[in-house]
């Protein structure tokens, strides 16, 4: 009986710890957005500017191009844009990314991420939904 008890209240234990468990999972997130911020904040005003943005952009488009070929297709994007996304930026039809093209999109995304329209994005505004969204193009 005290073993069936035991067994029962450990489970429950665990269960309500489950929570707290989740919760740590996501610190690291903070810590890619701290770590984003340091590497590409340059002026060290605790905001990125779109230039600085562009500059990582330009960065991760270079690192996505395995193949060198001065464009990005659905297989080196890896669901990183959206069919949507790739389709309005791809103003020459040729069902890849040029670095214009990847930039137009960032942009959008940055945008989309300054919802005060102060032209920076600050660290809430990166860990926002649509900031999360910028920082998949850019990590």
């Amino acid at each position: 009986m005290r073993a069936k008890l035991l067994l029962v209240t450990t489970a429950f234990a665990a269960l309500a710890l489950a929570p707290i468990e989740a919760t740590a999972q996501t610190k690291p997130a903070g810590a890619k957005v701290d770590a984003f911020m340091q590497q590409w904040d340059t002026d060290h005003d605790g905001t990125l500017s779109a230039d600085e943005v562009k500059k990582a952009a330009d960065a991760r488009f270079d690192a996505l191009d395995g193949d060198h070929d001065n464009t990005l297709d659905r297989k080196e994007l890896r669901g990183i844009v959206t069919a949507k996304e790739m389709t309005k930026a791809d103003g020459d039809k040729d069902k890849t990314l040029d670095k214009t093209e990847y930039e137009a999109v960032v942009a959008d995304r940055f945008k989309a991420a300054d919802p005060d329209q102060d032209g920076t994005i600050d660290k809430k505004e990166l860990n926002s939904r649509a900031g999360k969204a910028l920082l998949r193009m850019l990590q």
